[in-house]
């Protein structure tokens, strides 16, 4: 068969050919067969069928192009009323050689689509026609072209670069290494197009025949950001193959990794001991977690609930069936972290998971909830973000949790847990990140790439006792800098705290100087334990030991951030969530106990008035400056009230009591939103933009008659302290005599008196939902309980009513149902 060149336009231009006779559903639409052998139109019509679905991934059966074209002329030189076919038929026939033929060069930017966004018809026929391939439409076309290549022809393509390393493709790959050459290869910078599109691409060229020792060529030019340095550092490349980002490669290789990634950076040395070492799974049994089927309704942020609601420290499923408690500590990924840390969410675990285990889905009878791992939870292992935003870090996971799908988890094989310390020193040393960028560049870290890491057990042993201790020291370091802040459930008190000194300027040094040991600390054993895991591996010549700053995990003063949380602290002191009479959690939805609070007490009723003015004596000003005055010393409060005000930045010629007025009007509740991840607990009932009202209210220590208490002892005496406001003020515009002084005046009276109209409305729909005395279950969450009371609280661009309504579905369903 006569082979020929083929590009993308000619295969546009076969699918543009008129289809009328193709889309026929059956033969009758043909002209009867005393005209038109209709047996032999039968086989192409039934493969073009779906032609505007399946393009050009159709194979054509074998047919007789020179019969058919034959009847087709015999069709056109006749009177019958149906010549009309003669053109739609000619064009079939055209279209199916076309795709049938043979061609020495292919070049082509097949089209991409993932699996889950294919039709029912083209997921249908990829799973008949193209099961190596299937994941993508372009692994697809890739495959279809290596077919309609000629052996000794040339392929040239653009494509996703997903096909190099994911195991989804690990078929089409090695297809591509045994039966092709990849001769050259360009992985070009995500904007390498423009600067609004993020696209993982690369092109390259294959030859249709197989040398597996060939060295092809591969560009990468990912450091270079925007399209206009790629043809320049393309072009350099060319010129000078020592440029740094240009290697050679060949596909035996490629074999020597798992799964054949098209790892074309990696050194002989590493190739070498993937090669000659076990894989990590013979140590390790790693798992991806639990997938809930619904993750609003069944896990929740560890502040959001009752504390005594939740098991910590469970040793079993009996120890949890036992505790017959509710909701039991979930590893759920989180941020980059290495060592220990990101202990944040909670799951429904009750009954030993009965509902999780147990519920069907709405739809049909599948359970919703898998990835149970029944064998493996509450023990102690290693876990780590499954998709990470930049590097992998590892952390230990210590007994009583269960993992999320967002996480995955590592368990001893040996059921010898001591072994958890060296195999965490091997996944957060340099060589755990070094490997896994040659299995999965991508920052997608699946149980199965950590399973393919080659362990050298052999030349470990030596080091193994001395890592061992660096590692527990690692733990400890960052699980003292977990412990420091008040998301942690072990957090015991703020650290500007800890020092014996009146002045908080001194105590912010004092902090500084430890965090920043300890920083340097962890830096330190880090370094050295990536000393011996290189040694060992003997990878001196491609690895050093060093990390760089922003990849130690741990986190140094801040004096912004760090009076921030001081102030959130404070307010904690205030709720009755913390105490300066003792460390640790106080009340998290116990009964109040207001002996617990004797050197600073706690508010009596846990709702704190902000406004513009001291109207209350319980002023959230007032109160924090008296818990500076008894935390620190009252003869250095103007000093320390400084020192905060200082550092939030203070205009000119605002006071420092003024400053921090501004702050909690404007500032507090969206620090308060983001460190508690939009799910707060402490909730700013407020009256509007105007901000006429505004008090925070303690979630644990809400009651059906807190929305009473806030109207009557707050918002209508507000009110009422407005109107001799607004009397003082216009009092003042009477008796002023300058212009300025009247102009000041005229100012404030408007504000007055349209915060007294917004307050008017406020106290209105206040009125309403305190009548309706509306009772809180925690277990329900803050996204459903915080709706419940639309209208009265802050509704910012922070913490979006909607997204909140969005994650609350789930009761909403339920109330519809149990209604």
């Amino acid at each position: 068969m006569k082979a020929r060149a083929i590009n993308s336009r000619i295969f546009k231009k076969s699918l543009a050919l008129n289809l009328t006779v193709v889309r026929a559903t059956n033969s009758q639409s043909l002209p009867p067969a005393s005209e038109l052998n209709v047996k032999d139109w039968q086989g192409l019509i039934e493969a073009f069928k779906d032609a505007d679905n399946l393009g050009s991934l159709i194979v054509p059966p074998a047919f007789d192009g020179e019969k058919l074209k034959g009847q087709l002329a015999a069709l056109e030189a006749s009177d019958s009323l149906f010549k009309g076919f003669v053109p739609a038929l000619r064009g079939l026939v055209l279209q199916a050689e076309l795709l049938r033929e043979q061609y020495w060069v292919v070049v082509a930017n097949p089209p991409y689509m993932g699996s889950k966004s294919l039709n029912p018809i083209l997921k249908d026929f990829a799973a008949k026609n193209y099961t190596e391939s299937k994941s993508d439409l372009f692994a697809m076309f890739v495959e279809r072209i290596i077919n309609i290549a000629t052996k000794g022809g040339f392929i040239g393509l653009m494509s996703p670069f997903t096909w190099m390393f994911l195991s989804s493709y690990e078929k089409l790959r090695k297809r591509i290494l045994k039966e092709t050459t990849l001769t050259s290869l360009i992985r070009p910078e995500y904007h390498a197009f423009f600067d609004s599109a993020y696209v993982p691409l690369c092109t390259f060229t294959l030859f249709t025949k197989a040398l597996p020792e060939y060295q092809g060529t591969f560009i990468d030019l990912n450091q270079f950001y925007g399209a206009d340095l790629q043809p320049v550092k393309t072009l350099e490349a060319v010129k000078n193959p020592n440029c740094g980002y240009l290697y050679y490669a060949k596909a035996a290789d490629f074999g020597k990794i798992p799964g054949s990634a098209i790892a074309y950076a990696t050194g002989l040395n590493s190739l070498k001991i993937f090669s000659e070492n076990q894989r990590l799974r013979k140590h390790l049994d790693t798992r991806i977690g639990l997938i809930t089927g619904a993750n609003d309704e069944f896990i929740r942020d560890w502040q959001e609930v009752k504390l005594n609601s939740i098991h910590f420290n469970c040793k079993s499923r009996n120890d949890a069936k036992e505790s017959e408690k509710k909701w039991f500590p979930q590893l759920k990924g989180g941020d980059y972290r290495k060592w220990y840390g990101n202990l944040e969410t909670i799951v429904n675990w009750q009954h030993d998971g009965y509902i999780l285990r147990t519920r069907k889905h709405h739809k049909d009878d599948r359970t919703m909830a898998h990835n149970f791992n029944l064998d493996k939870i509450f023990l102690r292992g290693i876990t780590w973000t499954k998709i990470s935003s930049s590097f992998f870090g590892a952390r230990l996971q210590e007994t009583g949790f269960i993992f999320n799908d967002a996480s995955a988890s590592g368990f001893p094989i040996s059921n010898n847990e001591k072994v958890i310390d060296l195999f965490l020193g091997f996944l957060c040393s340099k060589l755990s990140n070094h490997f896994l960028k040659i299995l999965n560049p991508t920052l997608n870290f699946l149980p199965g790439n950590v399973s393919d890491l080659p362990f050298k057990e052999s030349r470990i042993d030596q080091y193994r006792d001395v890592i061992e201790e660096l590692v527990i020291n690692c733990v400890s370091t960052s699980r003292q800098d977990w412990d420091n802040f008040e998301t942690s459930w072990d957090f015991q008190t703020h650290p500007l705290l800890r020092y014996k000194t009146p002045k908080l300027s001194e105590a912010f040094k004092n902090w500084q100087t430890d965090s920043e040991n300890a920083f340097q600390q962890l830096k330190q054993l880090e370094e050295e334990n990536n000393k011996y895991w290189i040694e060992a591996y003997g990878l001196q010549d491609e690895l050093t030991p060093e990390v760089p700053d922003d990849q130690i995990t741990i986190r140094r003063a801040d004096q912004n951030c760090d009076i921030r949380s001081l102030i959130s602290y404070a307010v904690g002191c205030m709720m009755g969530r913390y105490s300066l009479d003792k460390p640790g959690l106080i009340h998290a939805g116990q009964p109040f106990d207001p002996t617990q609070h004797t050197i600073f007490p706690a508010d009596i009723d846990a709702i704190i008035p902000i406004t513009d003015q001291a109207y209350f004596d319980d002023d959230i000003v007032n109160r924090f400056v008296e818990f500076i005055r008894i935390a620190y010393s009252p003869e250095t409060i103007t000093e320390n009230l400084d020192f905060i005000a200082d550092t939030l930045t203070r205009r000119s010629g605002e006071t420092s009591r003024d400053r921090i007025r501004r702050y909690f009007l404007t500032e507090f509740i969206s620090d308060h939103i983001q460190t508690y991840k939009k799910r707060p607990i402490y909730w700013l009932f407020t009256s509007g933009k105007n901000r006429a009202f505004n008090a925070l209210v303690y979630l644990h220590r809400y009651s059906p008659d807190t929305l009473a208490r806030l109207r009557t002892d707050y918002v209508l005496e507000q009110q009422v302290k407005l109107d001799g406001e607004i009397s003082r003020t216009q009092q003042q515009f009477d008796n002023a005599t300058i212009s300025i002084a009247k102009k000041a005046a005229t100012k404030r009276l408007k504000e007055l008196q349209t915060q007294q109209l917004e307050l008017r409305d406020y106290q209105a729909k206040l009125q309403t939902m305190a009548d309706a005395r509306i009772k809180l279950d925690l277990d329900d969450g803050v996204a459903y309980n915080y709706t419940r009371f639309k209208g009265l609280v802050y509704e910012g661009s922070d913490l979006k009513m909607a997204d909140l309504e969005k994650a609350a579905k789930w009761k909403l369903e339920l109330l519809k149902v149990d209604g």
